[in-house]
């Protein structure tokens, strides 16, 4: 048995994660339980909606709360201190030997069982990040007291060789692992937000879970397997073949769904069968599957001049470092 365990509160999470269990219970084999975890209600979170935990409870999702006390110290909330919700998720007594977790940006896309996707994991199983997003990896080992590892993993979309980086959206952990493991997550994550900018230039602070995460392999000297790409690809940096797609999307944010067609296609299958969700939606989820051409190709041009500041912003960053160092 298999626990897979996704994370929600009020917001878009609603729509993702809602769109996730509607992918898992068309095309997911084998035995396994889903898990929603929410977070108690506090200054950054609400509970999800009414109709999205009815939708839960029709398909018999086992809810249960968690308490986050990261986000109950913070005054101000900072870019990714939300995501360390993921992290207080995990610390809960499943009973099932194997825990998937799963961002709720994630969608499955064909049949599988899910006994391929875990595998036969002994401690932890992840995919390598699309791009080392720490700039000085030997700087932030030696901050943290850590030995610089040996052994080297390629970043999936950048290509970059990279200490053990792996991205967050997709993990399998064996149970009796993941509970000696999580207190030294939660040590490496509380340890880089309180560096009060001593280390903050090296590091965007919206990858602290992953950052602590490599930290936490490290000082466990976790003997980890590499996920296989097909169960957590990286849609904003790699094209879906459309002869053979992957089994599980990442697929990040809401253009990607509406540009690509295969999963644009599932997306609506699953607002035309349950059209409530898209009360909970944001402004731009309705422009793009709501609103008028009018109203989508705007949205379109202003992502077209946003992603292509960003990726200069990137290029400019990155030439600037090769230059330097």
């Amino acid at each position: 048995m298999v626990a897979i365990v996704m994370v929600c509160h009020k917001g878009d999470l609603e729509l993702k994660t809602a769109f996730l269990i509607h992918t898992l219970r068309k095309y997911l084999k084998g035995n396994f339980r889903i898990y929603l975890g929410i977070p108690d209600e506090g200054r950054y979170t609400m509970p999800p909606s009414f109709e999205f935990l009815a939708y839960c409870k029709c398909f018999n999702i086992h809810i249960y709360n968690f308490n986050n006390p990261f986000l109950e110290s913070k005054e101000q909330l900072l870019k990714g201190d939300l995501i360390s919700n993921k992290i207080y998720a995990l610390i809960h007594p499943f009973e099932e030997e194997t825990v998937l977790f799963l961002d709720s940006d994630i969608a499955l896309l064909k049949d599988i069982d899910i006994a391929k996707i875990v595998g036969d994991t002994l401690t932890l199983a992840l995919k390598p990040a699309g791009h080392a997003h720490v700039r000085n990896w030997e700087l932030m080992y030696k901050a943290a007291n850590l030995p610089m590892p040996v052994k080297k993993v390629l970043a999936s979309v950048g290509q970059a060789e990279m200490p053990p980086y792996f991205n967050s959206g997709v993990m399998v952990f064996r149970k009796d692992f993941l509970g000696k493991f999580m207190e030294t997550w939660v040590h490496y994550f509380l340890w880089l937000s309180d560096m009060d900018g001593k280390l903050s230039t090296e590091f965007p602070l919206f990858h602290r879970d992953q950052i602590s995460l490599s930290l936490a392999i490290c000082a466990c000297d976790a003997d980890y397997s590499i996920l296989d790409e097909l169960y957590n690809f990286p849609i904003r940096g790699k094209k879906i073949h459309k002869k053979s797609p992957p089994c599980l999307v990442h697929y990040h944010n809401t253009y990607s769904v509406y540009f690509e067609k295969l999963l644009e296609k599932e997306f609506l299958e699953f607002i035309k069968l349950h059209p409530f969700i898209m009360d909970s939606a944001g402004p731009l989820w309705k422009s793009l599957f709501e609103g008028s051409i009018i109203k989508r190709k705007s949205a379109v041009f202003i992502e077209y001049v946003r992603f292509n500041k960003y990726r200069l912003k990137r290029f400019l960053k990155t030439l600037k470092y090769r230059l330097f160092h």
